[in-house]
Protein backbone atom coordinates (compact mmCIF):
# COMPACT_ATOMS: atom_id res chain seq x y z
CA UNK A 1 0.00 0.00 0.00
CA UNK A 2 1.47 3.33 -1.06
CA UNK A 3 1.76 6.19 1.36
CA UNK A 4 3.01 9.75 1.33
CA UNK A 5 6.77 10.32 1.64
CA UNK A 6 7.39 11.96 4.97
CA UNK A 7 10.25 14.14 6.14
CA UNK A 8 11.67 11.18 8.05
CA UNK A 9 11.68 9.09 4.87
CA UNK A 10 13.53 11.80 2.94
CA UNK A 11 16.06 12.09 5.73
CA UNK A 12 16.67 8.33 5.63
CA UNK A 13 16.57 7.78 1.86
CA UNK A 14 18.41 10.91 0.67
CA UNK A 15 20.78 12.01 3.45
CA UNK A 16 23.05 14.23 1.25
CA UNK A 17 20.12 15.98 -0.42
CA UNK A 18 18.34 16.46 2.89
CA UNK A 19 21.46 17.87 4.49
CA UNK A 20 21.79 20.37 1.64
CA UNK A 21 18.14 21.41 1.75
CA UNK A 22 18.10 21.76 5.51
CA UNK A 23 21.33 23.76 5.63
CA UNK A 24 20.93 27.35 6.88
CA UNK A 25 22.80 28.63 3.84
CA UNK A 26 20.23 27.12 1.48
CA UNK A 27 17.41 28.83 3.35
CA UNK A 28 19.36 32.09 3.19
CA UNK A 29 19.83 31.58 -0.55
CA UNK A 30 16.09 31.04 -1.05
CA UNK A 31 15.26 34.18 0.94
CA UNK A 32 17.61 36.24 -1.21
CA UNK A 33 16.27 34.65 -4.39
CA UNK A 34 12.66 35.50 -3.58
CA UNK A 35 13.67 38.99 -2.47
CA UNK A 36 15.35 39.72 -5.79
CA UNK A 37 12.47 38.16 -7.71
CA UNK A 38 9.94 40.20 -5.72
CA UNK A 39 11.74 43.45 -6.53
CA UNK A 40 11.77 42.52 -10.21
CA UNK A 41 8.06 41.67 -10.31
CA UNK A 42 7.16 44.87 -8.47
CA UNK A 43 9.03 47.18 -10.87
CA UNK A 44 8.26 45.16 -14.00
CA UNK A 45 4.52 45.35 -13.34
CA UNK A 46 4.41 49.03 -12.36
CA UNK A 47 7.08 51.52 -13.42
CA UNK A 48 8.61 49.52 -16.26
CA UNK A 49 5.54 47.77 -17.64
CA UNK A 50 5.10 47.65 -21.38
CA UNK A 51 5.46 45.41 -24.40
CA UNK A 52 7.98 47.42 -26.38
CA UNK A 53 11.54 46.24 -26.85
CA UNK A 54 12.81 49.31 -25.02
CA UNK A 55 10.77 48.50 -21.93
CA UNK A 56 11.84 44.88 -22.11
CA UNK A 57 15.46 45.94 -22.30
CA UNK A 58 14.99 48.12 -19.23
CA UNK A 59 13.36 45.25 -17.34
CA UNK A 60 16.40 43.11 -18.08
CA UNK A 61 18.43 45.55 -15.97
CA UNK A 62 16.18 45.59 -12.89
CA UNK A 63 17.77 42.60 -11.15
CA UNK A 64 21.32 43.64 -12.06
CA UNK A 65 20.81 47.22 -10.87
CA UNK A 66 19.20 46.19 -7.58
CA UNK A 67 21.84 43.54 -6.82
CA UNK A 68 24.73 45.84 -7.77
CA UNK A 69 23.41 48.56 -5.47
CA UNK A 70 22.99 46.24 -2.49
CA UNK A 71 26.33 44.51 -3.04
CA UNK A 72 28.36 47.70 -3.50
CA UNK A 73 26.80 49.38 -0.47
CA UNK A 74 27.30 46.35 1.78
CA UNK A 75 30.94 46.09 0.71
CA UNK A 76 31.81 49.55 2.03
CA UNK A 77 32.44 48.41 5.67
CA UNK A 78 34.74 45.63 4.45
CA UNK A 79 36.71 48.02 2.22
CA UNK A 80 37.02 50.50 5.06
CA UNK A 81 38.17 47.76 7.45
CA UNK A 82 40.84 46.57 5.01
CA UNK A 83 42.20 50.09 4.52
CA UNK A 84 41.99 50.78 8.26
CA UNK A 85 44.11 47.67 8.93
CA UNK A 86 46.79 48.85 6.47
CA UNK A 87 45.96 46.04 4.01
CA UNK A 88 46.80 43.39 6.62
CA UNK A 89 44.33 40.52 6.20
CA UNK A 90 45.34 39.04 9.54
CA UNK A 91 43.81 42.05 11.31
CA UNK A 92 40.65 42.27 9.21
CA UNK A 93 37.45 41.33 11.02
CA UNK A 94 35.84 38.57 8.98
CA UNK A 95 32.14 38.68 9.98
CA UNK A 96 31.65 35.59 7.86
CA UNK A 97 28.58 34.07 9.49
CA UNK A 98 26.77 37.36 10.10
CA UNK A 99 27.49 39.47 6.99
CA UNK A 100 30.05 38.08 4.54
CA UNK A 101 28.47 34.68 3.91
CA UNK A 102 24.88 36.04 3.57
CA UNK A 103 26.18 38.75 1.22
CA UNK A 104 27.91 36.15 -0.95
CA UNK A 105 24.75 34.03 -0.95
CA UNK A 106 22.77 37.10 -1.98
CA UNK A 107 25.10 37.57 -4.94
CA UNK A 108 24.66 33.91 -5.88
CA UNK A 109 20.88 34.36 -5.68
CA UNK A 110 21.15 37.37 -7.99
CA UNK A 111 23.15 35.37 -10.55
CA UNK A 112 20.70 32.48 -10.60
CA UNK A 113 17.61 34.71 -10.49
CA UNK A 114 18.86 36.79 -13.41
CA UNK A 115 19.32 33.68 -15.54
CA UNK A 116 16.01 32.09 -14.58
CA UNK A 117 14.05 35.30 -15.07
CA UNK A 118 15.88 36.03 -18.30
CA UNK A 119 14.86 32.70 -19.80
CA UNK A 120 11.17 33.48 -19.31
CA UNK A 121 11.01 37.28 -19.53
CA UNK A 122 13.90 38.73 -21.58
CA UNK A 123 15.69 35.86 -23.25
CA UNK A 124 17.04 37.89 -26.19
CA UNK A 125 18.85 40.23 -23.78
CA UNK A 126 20.77 37.42 -22.03
CA UNK A 127 23.84 36.83 -24.17
CA UNK A 128 26.37 34.04 -23.93
CA UNK A 129 29.48 35.78 -22.60
CA UNK A 130 28.17 38.31 -20.07
CA UNK A 131 25.09 36.22 -19.29
CA UNK A 132 25.36 32.47 -19.16
CA UNK A 133 29.14 32.03 -18.91
CA UNK A 134 29.70 34.96 -16.54
CA UNK A 135 26.86 34.06 -14.17
CA UNK A 136 27.58 30.32 -14.02
CA UNK A 137 31.33 30.78 -13.48
CA UNK A 138 30.84 33.38 -10.76
CA UNK A 139 28.20 31.20 -9.10
CA UNK A 140 30.72 28.35 -8.83
CA UNK A 141 33.42 30.75 -7.63
CA UNK A 142 31.14 32.01 -4.86
CA UNK A 143 30.42 28.46 -3.70
CA UNK A 144 34.15 27.74 -3.60
CA UNK A 145 34.98 30.95 -1.71
CA UNK A 146 32.31 30.29 0.91
CA UNK A 147 33.59 26.76 1.38
CA UNK A 148 37.18 27.99 1.83
CA UNK A 149 36.20 30.76 4.24
CA UNK A 150 37.12 33.66 1.94
CA UNK A 151 33.69 35.26 1.77
CA UNK A 152 34.90 38.45 3.51
CA UNK A 153 37.53 38.84 0.77
CA UNK A 154 34.79 38.43 -1.82
CA UNK A 155 32.77 41.07 0.05
CA UNK A 156 35.64 43.53 -0.42
CA UNK A 157 35.62 42.79 -4.16
CA UNK A 158 31.90 43.55 -4.38
CA UNK A 159 32.76 47.27 -4.33
CA UNK A 160 33.53 46.72 -8.02
CA UNK A 161 29.78 46.46 -8.63
CA UNK A 162 29.48 50.25 -8.26
CA UNK A 163 29.96 50.99 -12.00
CA UNK A 164 27.42 48.26 -12.78
CA UNK A 165 24.89 50.06 -10.59
CA UNK A 166 25.64 53.40 -12.30
CA UNK A 167 25.19 51.80 -15.71
CA UNK A 168 21.93 50.19 -14.60
CA UNK A 169 20.54 53.49 -13.32
CA UNK A 170 21.41 55.11 -16.65
CA UNK A 171 19.62 52.32 -18.50
CA UNK A 172 16.47 52.47 -16.38
CA UNK A 173 16.41 56.29 -16.37
CA UNK A 174 18.30 57.71 -19.36
CA UNK A 175 18.16 61.20 -17.88
CA UNK A 176 20.53 59.99 -15.12
CA UNK A 177 23.01 58.47 -17.57
CA UNK A 178 26.55 59.75 -17.08
CA UNK A 179 29.47 58.37 -19.03
CA UNK A 180 31.88 60.30 -16.85
CA UNK A 181 30.46 58.79 -13.66
CA UNK A 182 30.62 55.28 -15.08
CA UNK A 183 34.17 55.62 -16.39
CA UNK A 184 35.43 57.27 -13.20
CA UNK A 185 33.85 54.65 -10.96
CA UNK A 186 35.12 51.85 -13.20
CA UNK A 187 38.70 53.09 -13.09
CA UNK A 188 38.59 53.72 -9.33
CA UNK A 189 37.11 50.34 -8.40
CA UNK A 190 37.91 47.74 -11.03
CA UNK A 191 41.39 49.08 -11.75
CA UNK A 192 42.71 51.04 -8.77
CA UNK A 193 40.95 49.09 -6.02
CA UNK A 194 41.65 45.84 -7.82
CA UNK A 195 45.37 46.62 -7.85
CA UNK A 196 45.23 47.48 -4.15
CA UNK A 197 43.58 44.13 -3.39
CA UNK A 198 46.16 42.28 -5.50
CA UNK A 199 48.96 44.01 -3.63
CA UNK A 200 47.41 43.22 -0.24
CA UNK A 201 47.18 39.54 -1.20
CA UNK A 202 50.69 39.38 -2.66
CA UNK A 203 52.46 40.32 0.59
CA UNK A 204 52.98 37.60 3.24
CA UNK A 205 50.04 38.79 5.33
CA UNK A 206 47.78 38.34 2.31
CA UNK A 207 48.12 34.58 2.50
CA UNK A 208 46.09 34.61 5.71
CA UNK A 209 42.69 35.56 4.33
CA UNK A 210 41.48 32.49 6.19
CA UNK A 211 43.55 32.56 9.33
CA UNK A 212 42.98 28.87 9.96
CA UNK A 213 44.06 27.75 6.47
CA UNK A 214 46.54 30.12 4.75
CA UNK A 215 46.47 29.97 0.95
CA UNK A 216 47.60 31.83 -2.16
CA UNK A 217 44.50 30.94 -4.14
CA UNK A 218 42.71 34.28 -3.49
CA UNK A 219 45.67 36.03 -5.13
CA UNK A 220 45.42 33.72 -8.13
CA UNK A 221 41.72 34.50 -8.60
CA UNK A 222 42.37 38.24 -8.38
CA UNK A 223 45.21 38.12 -10.91
CA UNK A 224 43.12 36.09 -13.37
CA UNK A 225 40.24 38.57 -13.18
CA UNK A 226 42.37 41.70 -13.65
CA UNK A 227 43.06 41.36 -17.44
CA UNK A 228 39.32 41.23 -18.11
CA UNK A 229 38.79 44.41 -16.07
CA UNK A 230 41.72 46.09 -17.84
CA UNK A 231 40.22 45.33 -21.26
CA UNK A 232 36.84 46.66 -20.15
CA UNK A 233 38.50 49.81 -18.79
CA UNK A 234 40.29 50.40 -22.09
CA UNK A 235 37.03 50.03 -23.99
CA UNK A 236 35.27 52.33 -21.53
CA UNK A 237 37.86 55.10 -21.89
CA UNK A 238 37.88 54.73 -25.67
CA UNK A 239 34.09 54.88 -25.74
CA UNK A 240 34.09 57.98 -23.54
CA UNK A 241 36.53 59.75 -25.85
CA UNK A 242 34.44 58.79 -28.86
CA UNK A 243 31.28 60.12 -27.20
CA UNK A 244 32.96 63.37 -26.19
CA UNK A 245 34.17 63.86 -29.77
CA UNK A 246 30.69 63.15 -31.09
CA UNK A 247 29.12 65.59 -28.64
CA UNK A 248 31.63 68.26 -29.65
CA UNK A 249 30.81 67.74 -33.33
CA UNK A 250 27.08 67.90 -32.61
CA UNK A 251 27.58 71.12 -30.64
CA UNK A 252 29.45 72.65 -33.59
CA UNK A 253 26.71 71.53 -35.95
CA UNK A 254 24.03 73.05 -33.73
CA UNK A 255 25.95 76.32 -33.52
CA UNK A 256 26.42 76.37 -37.27
CA UNK A 257 22.73 75.68 -37.84
CA UNK A 258 21.80 78.34 -35.29
CA UNK A 259 23.87 80.99 -37.04
CA UNK A 260 22.53 79.90 -40.41
CA UNK A 261 18.96 80.24 -39.12
CA UNK A 262 19.66 83.72 -37.80
CA UNK A 263 21.30 84.77 -41.06
CA UNK A 264 18.38 83.36 -43.04
CA UNK A 265 15.86 85.22 -40.88
CA UNK A 266 17.90 88.42 -41.22
CA UNK A 267 18.01 88.04 -45.00
CA UNK A 268 14.25 87.58 -45.16
CA UNK A 269 13.64 90.65 -43.01
CA UNK A 270 16.03 92.69 -45.14
CA UNK A 271 14.16 91.62 -48.27
CA UNK A 272 10.93 92.79 -46.67
CA UNK A 273 12.61 96.15 -45.92
CA UNK A 274 13.64 96.51 -49.54
CA UNK A 275 10.10 95.81 -50.72
CA UNK A 276 8.66 98.47 -48.44
CA UNK A 277 11.32 100.99 -49.41
CA UNK A 278 10.60 100.31 -53.08
CA UNK A 279 6.91 100.87 -52.41
CA UNK A 280 7.62 104.21 -50.72
CA UNK A 281 9.84 105.32 -53.63
CA UNK A 282 7.05 104.53 -56.09
CA UNK A 283 4.60 106.66 -54.16
CA UNK A 284 7.06 109.56 -53.97
CA UNK A 285 7.73 109.39 -57.72
CA UNK A 286 4.09 110.20 -58.49
CA UNK A 287 3.08 106.92 -60.09
CA UNK A 288 -0.60 106.36 -61.02
CA UNK A 289 -2.81 105.49 -58.09
CA UNK A 290 -3.88 102.15 -59.55
CA UNK A 291 -0.28 101.13 -60.09
CA UNK A 292 0.64 102.35 -56.61
CA UNK A 293 -2.25 100.43 -55.12
CA UNK A 294 -1.32 97.30 -57.06
CA UNK A 295 2.32 97.56 -56.06
CA UNK A 296 1.33 98.38 -52.52
CA UNK A 297 -0.77 95.26 -52.23
CA UNK A 298 1.91 93.16 -53.87
CA UNK A 299 4.70 94.61 -51.72
CA UNK A 300 2.60 94.18 -48.59
CA UNK A 301 1.82 90.57 -49.44
CA UNK A 302 5.42 89.81 -50.34
CA UNK A 303 6.71 91.49 -47.19
CA UNK A 304 4.23 89.53 -45.10
CA UNK A 305 5.37 86.35 -46.83
CA UNK A 306 9.02 87.07 -46.14
CA UNK A 307 8.34 87.82 -42.51
CA UNK A 308 6.33 84.60 -42.27
CA UNK A 309 9.34 82.72 -43.55
CA UNK A 310 11.56 84.49 -41.04
CA UNK A 311 9.14 83.56 -38.27
CA UNK A 312 9.19 79.97 -39.48
CA UNK A 313 12.98 79.83 -39.40
CA UNK A 314 13.24 81.41 -35.98
CA UNK A 315 10.43 79.27 -34.57
CA UNK A 316 12.15 76.04 -35.52
CA UNK A 317 15.52 77.39 -34.42
CA UNK A 318 14.26 77.96 -30.89
CA UNK A 319 14.67 75.30 -28.18
CA UNK A 320 11.78 72.98 -27.46
CA UNK A 321 11.41 74.38 -23.93
CA UNK A 322 10.80 77.84 -25.40
CA UNK A 323 8.21 76.57 -27.88
CA UNK A 324 6.44 74.71 -25.10
CA UNK A 325 6.35 77.89 -23.01
CA UNK A 326 4.76 79.76 -25.92
CA UNK A 327 2.11 77.06 -26.38
CA UNK A 328 1.33 77.16 -22.68
CA UNK A 329 0.95 80.93 -22.89
CA UNK A 330 -1.55 80.64 -25.74
CA UNK A 331 -3.49 78.01 -23.78
CA UNK A 332 -3.50 80.30 -20.75
CA UNK A 333 -4.92 83.16 -22.82
CA UNK A 334 -7.68 80.90 -24.12
CA UNK A 335 -8.55 79.75 -20.59
CA UNK A 336 -8.81 83.39 -19.54
CA UNK A 337 -11.25 84.01 -22.38
CA UNK A 338 -8.75 86.05 -24.39
CA UNK A 339 -8.51 85.36 -28.09
CA UNK A 340 -4.86 85.61 -29.17
CA UNK A 341 -6.04 87.30 -32.37
CA UNK A 342 -7.44 90.16 -30.28
CA UNK A 343 -4.06 90.85 -28.71
CA UNK A 344 -1.76 93.35 -30.26
CA UNK A 345 0.92 91.32 -31.95
CA UNK A 346 3.67 93.47 -30.47
CA UNK A 347 2.42 92.43 -27.02
CA UNK A 348 2.35 88.78 -27.99
CA UNK A 349 5.79 89.06 -29.45
CA UNK A 350 7.11 90.67 -26.28
CA UNK A 351 5.60 87.93 -24.17
CA UNK A 352 6.70 84.92 -26.10
CA UNK A 353 8.25 85.20 -29.52
CA UNK A 354 10.95 87.88 -29.14
CA UNK A 355 12.89 86.35 -26.24
CA UNK A 356 16.51 86.51 -27.22
CA UNK A 357 16.13 84.49 -30.39
CA UNK A 358 18.95 86.59 -31.82
CA UNK A 359 21.25 86.05 -28.85
CA UNK A 360 24.42 84.96 -30.63
CA UNK A 361 25.82 87.25 -33.31
CA UNK A 362 22.85 89.62 -32.79
CA UNK A 363 23.51 90.04 -29.09
CA UNK A 364 23.15 93.80 -29.30
CA UNK A 365 19.46 93.43 -30.14
CA UNK A 366 17.05 92.73 -27.34
CA UNK A 367 13.26 92.67 -27.17
CA UNK A 368 11.70 95.54 -29.18
CA UNK A 369 10.49 98.64 -27.42
CA UNK A 370 6.75 99.18 -26.97
CA UNK A 371 4.78 102.11 -28.27
CA UNK A 372 2.52 104.11 -26.04
CA UNK A 373 -0.62 102.49 -27.48
CA UNK A 374 0.45 99.07 -26.25
CA UNK A 375 -1.40 98.54 -22.97
CA UNK A 376 0.64 95.64 -21.64
CA UNK A 377 2.08 96.47 -18.21
CA UNK A 378 4.11 93.30 -17.83
CA UNK A 379 6.25 93.57 -20.91
CA UNK A 380 9.47 93.74 -18.95
CA UNK A 381 8.88 90.23 -17.64
CA UNK A 382 10.46 88.26 -20.42
CA UNK A 383 12.53 85.14 -20.35
CA UNK A 384 16.04 85.06 -21.74
CA UNK A 385 17.00 82.12 -23.92
CA UNK A 386 20.74 81.70 -24.39
CA UNK A 387 20.83 79.03 -27.08
CA UNK A 388 18.98 77.79 -30.11
CA UNK A 389 18.42 74.18 -31.07
CA UNK A 390 17.95 73.96 -34.79
CA UNK A 391 20.04 70.81 -35.24
CA UNK A 392 17.42 68.47 -33.81
CA UNK A 393 14.40 70.43 -34.93
CA UNK A 394 11.06 68.71 -34.81
CA UNK A 395 8.87 68.30 -37.87
CA UNK A 396 6.32 71.12 -38.02
CA UNK A 397 2.68 70.30 -37.83
CA UNK A 398 0.66 71.05 -40.94
CA UNK A 399 -0.72 74.53 -41.15
CA UNK A 400 -0.66 77.47 -43.54
CA UNK A 401 1.16 76.86 -46.83
CA UNK A 402 3.78 79.57 -47.44
CA UNK A 403 6.02 79.84 -50.49
CA UNK A 404 9.69 80.61 -49.98
CA UNK A 405 10.48 80.95 -53.68
CA UNK A 406 11.73 78.66 -56.45
CA UNK A 407 8.52 76.64 -56.31
CA UNK A 408 9.13 75.55 -52.71
CA UNK A 409 6.25 75.77 -50.26
CA UNK A 410 6.48 75.17 -46.52
CA UNK A 411 3.91 74.51 -43.82
CA UNK A 412 3.70 77.28 -41.27
CA UNK A 413 3.17 75.94 -37.75
CA UNK A 414 -0.30 76.46 -36.36
CA UNK A 415 1.18 78.12 -33.31
CA UNK A 416 2.07 81.14 -35.44
CA UNK A 417 -1.44 81.69 -36.83
CA UNK A 418 -2.44 84.20 -34.09
CA UNK A 419 0.67 86.21 -34.90
CA UNK A 420 0.58 86.07 -38.66
CA UNK A 421 -3.13 86.95 -38.80
CA UNK A 422 -3.38 89.53 -36.04
CA UNK A 423 -4.02 93.27 -36.07
CA UNK A 424 -1.84 96.01 -37.42
CA UNK A 425 0.72 97.32 -35.04
CA UNK A 426 3.82 99.45 -34.91
CA UNK A 427 7.17 97.87 -34.16
CA UNK A 428 9.84 100.05 -32.67
CA UNK A 429 13.54 99.70 -33.24
CA UNK A 430 15.72 97.27 -31.38
CA UNK A 431 17.78 98.75 -28.56
CA UNK A 432 21.48 98.25 -29.11
CA UNK A 433 24.60 98.36 -27.03
CA UNK A 434 25.31 102.08 -26.84
CA UNK A 435 28.35 101.61 -24.60
CA UNK A 436 30.39 100.00 -27.35
CA UNK A 437 33.95 101.20 -27.42
CA UNK A 438 36.07 101.41 -30.54
CA UNK A 439 35.15 102.65 -34.00
CA UNK A 440 34.99 99.20 -35.59
CA UNK A 441 32.55 97.88 -33.01
CA UNK A 442 30.45 101.03 -33.28
CA UNK A 443 30.21 100.58 -37.04
CA UNK A 444 29.17 96.94 -36.66
CA UNK A 445 26.54 97.81 -34.06
CA UNK A 446 25.30 100.64 -36.24
CA UNK A 447 24.95 98.35 -39.23
CA UNK A 448 23.07 95.80 -37.15
CA UNK A 449 20.81 98.50 -35.80
CA UNK A 450 19.97 99.84 -39.24
CA UNK A 451 19.17 96.35 -40.49
CA UNK A 452 16.67 95.80 -37.70
CA UNK A 453 15.01 99.21 -37.48
CA UNK A 454 11.48 98.67 -38.74
CA UNK A 455 8.49 100.99 -38.31
CA UNK A 456 4.82 100.94 -39.31
CA UNK A 457 5.05 97.42 -40.68
CA UNK A 458 2.16 94.97 -40.78
CA UNK A 459 4.31 92.03 -39.76
CA UNK A 460 6.24 90.40 -36.95
CA UNK A 461 9.81 91.41 -36.16
CA UNK A 462 12.09 89.36 -33.95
Amino acid sequence: MSRWVTVADMEQLYPPAWDALSHPYFRQFLKSFFLVQGVYQLLACTLLAGKSDEQQRKRSWIITTFAAFCASMMSIPFVFDLLWCNLDWRRVTEHRETIADPLTLFFMAYLSCDLVTGVFCYRKFVNLSSGWIHHIVYFLFCMYWIQKGWSHCFAVNLCMELPTWIMGIGTLKPRFRSYWAFTTSFLSTRILMHLIIIYSLSVPSGHHVNKEAPSKMPLLFEVLAFPMHAIWAYKSVRGLRRRMKKLAEEAKAREKARLAAIDEATRLLDSADELELGHDDTRLAGAPSTRVTHRSVHAKARAMQLVSNAAYVLWHSAPEAWRQAYREELDFNKKQGIDPKDLRRSTLVRRALARHLLHGNKRGHNVPLVKEDDEDDDLEDWMSITSLDSFDREKPRKGLQVSIGKGIRINMPRELDPILHGQKYVVSEYPVDREASGSRRQRIVGQMRRRFEVARRDMVVF
